[in-house]
């Protein structure tokens, strides 16, 4: 499979050779720090710029857990943090929907928006509870939440059967339990300690 992914990566960023952000995105995305930093700094690249298939190189990166290369972006190139890509999805979401949690620590410490919201209403805590439930990204973000307010108690995917989260009991003052439920009614309990 992972053949497969790197064929369609190289023969993306052929067909693209007039556009150089796809190819920093491909970069990004393999965790090649060294190649990152070579197209930045030839002026290559827009380090914002989304590829063919809408993704920043920001979002792909933290998608894949490339925390090298998430700092670089950040803190050398100066990417957005709140960038987005073509389904509106943030560098939090996409790793927090991953359960990368150096990714979401390091994305929180630079002020990206835990409540920012997909195209359909999701939120990075609604995609880290979801299907694999990552339990300490679900507990970090409830401790950092903005705006501790309840989820989507019903999938905002009319017509898919996926599982949805339900945050109750945020007590951020006295650091109490929270419950994430998940639609197969399993109970997901965890501390935020």
């Amino acid at each position: 499979m992972s053949d497969f992914l790197s064929q369609v990566r190289a023969l993306r960023e052929k067909s693209d050779d007039s556009q150089h952000s796809p190819s920093l995105t491909s970069l990004a995305e393999q965790g090649d720090i060294e190649g990152v930093k070579r197209v930045l700094s030839e002026g290559k690249a827009e380090v914002n710029a989304k590829d063919s298939d809408g993704w920043p190189p920001l979002v792909a990166a933290a998608r894949d857990g490339k925390i090298e290369v998430v700092k670089c972006l950040i803190q050398e190139a100066e990417a957005e943090v709140d960038v987005r890509n073509d389904d509106e999805y943030t560098a939090m979401i996409a790793a927090a929907e991953e359960g990368h949690f150096e990714v979401v620590q390091y994305l929180v410490e630079w002020n990206a928006d835990v409540n920012a919201r997909d195209m359909y209403g999701d939120t990075a805590l609604i995609y880290a509870a979801r299907i694999k439930p990552h339990i300490n990204v679900c507990k970090y973000l409830v401790q950092v939440h903005q705006n501790p307010s309840p989820l989507h108690p019903f999938p905002a995917h009319p017509g898919i059967h996926v599982p949805y989260a339900h945050v109750t009991n945020v007590d951020k003052a006295n650091e109490r339990s929270t419950y994430a439920h998940c639609s197969n009614t399993q109970k997901i309990m965890h501390t935020c300690r």
